[in-house]
């Protein structure tokens, strides 16, 4: 029974808690020769959600601060970051992208793509869960977190 109880928590925990398989040499040498394509996340439905309450002012105020956000991201990603190709990527477009629309990719200079990279890792912003801290997560092509000890919470 114990058994039983094992082997359904550790599927239950990979089924919640998706994991790339990748072994991690092979995420870096991936990683660069491909593109580390960051998410920006754009609070759609809040925004939404604002419009809909007739709250223009705060939802226009609300995608200004976002859009200084993504700037000032965009910005220190593209001065601190040279390991591989750096894209960027808006989270309203992620289905289009996993559609394998490359257009929705754009450079630092805003530069839309014409072509996928051959391999794809994704980072964003985000709080981890339990600790409340904002921090990046790196996924593979799946969007499933990396394993270590290749770093998946920066």
């Amino acid at each position: 029974m114990k058994n039983i109880t094992l082997i359904c928590s550790l599927l239950l925990s990979t089924f919640f808690y998706a994991q790339s398989i990748t072994n991690p040499s092979t995420a870096i040498l991936e990683l660069k020769n491909g593109a580390l394509v960051v998410n920006l996340i754009y609070p759609t439905k809040k925004i939404d959600a604002l419009l809909e309450s007739g709250q223009k002012e705060e939802s226009i105020a609300l995608a200004a601060e976002v859009a200084k956000d993504h700037d000032q991201l965009i910005n220190a990603f593209s001065q601190n970051y040279n390991f591989s190709q750096l894209l960027f990527v808006y989270s309203y477009d992620m289905g289009k992208l996993a559609d394998g629309d490359a257009s929705v990719l754009f450079s630092a200079s805003r530069n839309a793509q014409s072509a996928m990279p051959a391999n794809i890792y994704f980072v964003e912003l985000t709080k981890t869960k339990g600790q409340s801290l904002n921090g990046f997560v790196v996924k593979d092509k799946n969007r499933d977190l990396l394993t270590k000890p290749f770093p998946h919470f920066i």
